[in-house]
């Protein structure tokens, strides 16, 4: 921990790459901060992800998860009354084609 509080100060704070002049308020740190945290998280190129950010790395790495499809019933009346039940397959990139339609 103490290794990264020193790497931020040295990059963030004390090089002019993340603000333009002196640190002088409150606000400066802020926004020096903020443009850090920025570069750390969406363009900083790392060695343990095969030199891509780390957000890129965690986007790629959700992806390849195999995620399998979750029924879902929804329960819908008609209009004489009785209800209806419709099963949809939710996959992780939307709802499938497929739609099952029941009359109780």
């Amino acid at each position: 921990m103490e290794s990264f509080i020193s790497l931020y100060k040295t990059e963030a704070i004390a090089t002019n790459v993340f603000h333009v002049g002196p640190v002088k308020t409150l606000l400066d740190v802020e926004y020096a901060t903020a443009c850090w945290v920025d570069w750390w998280n969406h363009r900083r190129l790392h060695s343990s992800t095969g030199q891509i950010p780390p957000a890129e790395h965690e986007q790629n790495y959700y992806a390849a998860l195999n995620r399998e499809a979750h029924p879902v019933e929804e329960r819908q009346r008609t209009r004489d009354g009785s209800q209806s039940h419709r099963a949809r397959t939710f996959s992780p990139v939307g709802v499938s084609d497929e739609v099952l339609v029941d009359a109780v």
